[in-house]
């Protein structure tokens, strides 16, 4: 290992020097952000450090790059999706520290075998997902629904594959719908801007097929994917599979006596101790209150989300829930009160300082470090570059459209979709009359395509989600990612063409 990582270290050294000092661009911004990139996808990929490590190195070098002052690098660890997964984090450990998760599983209406392929499981979260996501943004939706999934996938043998589908789903079904995600809103307002007759429904003539076929396209992949994978792999080998998080193995819980047995220092070290069957009582207080904590976060996602579906961005009652009720809010003040609500003769918290302390933080890391890239790609205009490029192929309408749909999912893989829609948007429009559309068809495309992205843990919110339950390998995730982003751009392209 010492051999393997010092050689790839010296590869991305390399590599990033050649990217910076060859001139094979105007801008040296651009040529050192490129060189910056390469380097840190090198090194997410081969995993030669944890991602969370690697993720805290992009903002120290974009300060030695001279691409970010270091204040705006790191502001991106105060961002309000950052704390959207702390929160998240936080209410899952909650659910199963107090045994919900096999209450869940252990009931009768999951009552499939043990050892299951989970083909049926794939299709059924997928579906789910992506209908609650034509109600509400996709990231809380995923991060709504996660504890359930975490719950079922303890008994399918591929657990990656259920993950997967709950982030995909929670995309796909987003793009039916004009409010489904931040990127769908920023085209249809730029689209209703060039024609007033566009409307929510003429939207979903396109969208619902979008999220229909690429559902299909999806789950389909996955299912192959995964039955390809145990065909690779021996009965004995585990090594498709990561390590799951502290905060979802089976813990012993009890409302009163002493300490947990799971708040022993094992649980914070690399070799946790041997997990416990969980002995909480299924009437238990504190499972009760955690069953209606996560209601009610559920219900402060839905509500707001279907009230901001109905109403227009101007509406009193819009502009309140985006002031005072923000979707990243909702976890960590409901998983706050966790914190101070007592339960059983002891009065213990609900939550306490051990469950704090075992959060995933290389997640969070992993998420804070990709939005720091996102802010470098544009101040650098490497961005920019790209989408210039573009604009001045001269390539034939059906291959422009499509390297226009593959440029803004590439650039949905680095940096936040919604910057990505910010920048495409606008660019999709000058281009109409080279692609052989209106300027509303091109906006669709963009629009719709920088949703897509699902080859890393940084591409979208809900891959991140799912990610940080290191129940996904990334090599699992990477090739399939890879699979689906380019069938669902050619489907993308498909669907416009037909119906738009």
């Amino acid at each position: 290992m010492p051999k393997r990582g010092l050689i790839i270290f010296l590869i991305v050294a390399g590599l990033y020097c050649c990217c910076a000092l060859y001139p094979w661009h105007d801008s040296v911004e651009v040529r050192r952000a490129t060189g910056v990139v390469l380097a840190t996808l090198i090194l997410w990929i081969t995993e030669v450090a944890p991602l969370g490590v690697v993720a805290m190195a992009i903002p120290i070098a974009a300060t030695f790059t001279g691409l970010l002052p270091w204040k705006d690098a790191v502001a991106a660890w105060g961002d309000e999706i950052v704390f959207l997964f702390l929160g998240a984090f936080l209410l899952a450990r909650a659910l199963d520290k107090h045994g919900v998760f096999d209450w869940i599983v252990h009931s009768k209406w999951a009552s499939f075998k043990s050892g299951d392929s989970g083909w049926m499981q794939t299709l059924l979260v997928m579906v789910m997902a992506g209908v609650l996501s034509t109600l509400q943004n996709n990231t809380a939706v995923t991060a709504m629904m996660l504890p359930v999934v975490l719950a079922l996938v303890r008994r399918v043998k591929s657990p990656a594959a259920p993950l997967l589908a709950l982030a995909w789903g929670a995309t796909f079904g987003g793009m039916a719908v004009p409010v489904g995600t931040a990127p769908n809103f920023i085209g249809y307002s730029a689209m209703k801007n060039i024609d007033a007759s566009v409307s929510f429904v003429s939207w979903m003539r396109v969208g619902v097929p979008v999220w229909l076929g690429s559902s299909l396209i999806g789950w389909s992949v996955l299912t192959i994917g995964s039955r390809f994978l145990r065909r690779r792999s021996s009965p004995d080998d585990t090594s498709g599979e990561s390590d799951p998080p502290r905060w979802i193995e089976p813990l012993v819980v009890t409302d009163v006596g002493p300490e947990p047995a799971h708040h022993s220092q094992s649980e914070f070290t690399d070799s946790p101790g041997p997990t416990i069957a969980t002995t909480a009582s299924p009437t238990s207080p504190a499972r009760r209150i955690v069953i209606f904590a996560f209601f009610a976060a559920a219900t402060l996602w839905l509500v707001p989300g279907i009230i901001r579906s109905a109403t227009s961005a101007d509406h009193p009652a819009a502009i309140w829930l985006r002031t005072y009720l923000p979707e990243s809010l909702v976890p960590v003040l409901i998983a706050w009160v966790l914190f101070l609500v007592r339960t059983g003769p002891d009065r213990k918290p609900i939550l306490d300082r051990h469950d704090f302390q075992a959060l995933d933080w290389d997640t969070l890391f992993l998420i804070a470090g990709g939005l720091a890239m996102g802010r470098m790609l544009e101040t650098s205009g490497l961005a920019s570059a790209l989408a210039d490029g573009l604009a001045r192929a001269d390539m034939p309408p059906v291959l422009l459209m499509l390297c226009l749909v593959g440029a803004t999912v590439l650039l949905s893989e680095l940096t936040s979709n919604t910057a990505t829609a910010s920048l495409m948007v606008p660019i999709a429009g000058s281009l109409a009359e080279a692609l052989g559309v209106s300027p509303v068809q091109a906006i669709w495309l963009v629009a719709l395509a920088a949703s897509l992205g699902f080859a890393l843990p940084v591409s979208t919110p809900p891959n991140a989600i799912v990610y940080g339950t290191r129940m996904i390998p990334l090599r699992f995730m990477a090739v399939t990612g890879f699979i689906v982003d380019a069938l669902c751009t050619v489907w993308l392209v498909c669907c416009v063409v037909m119906w738009a």
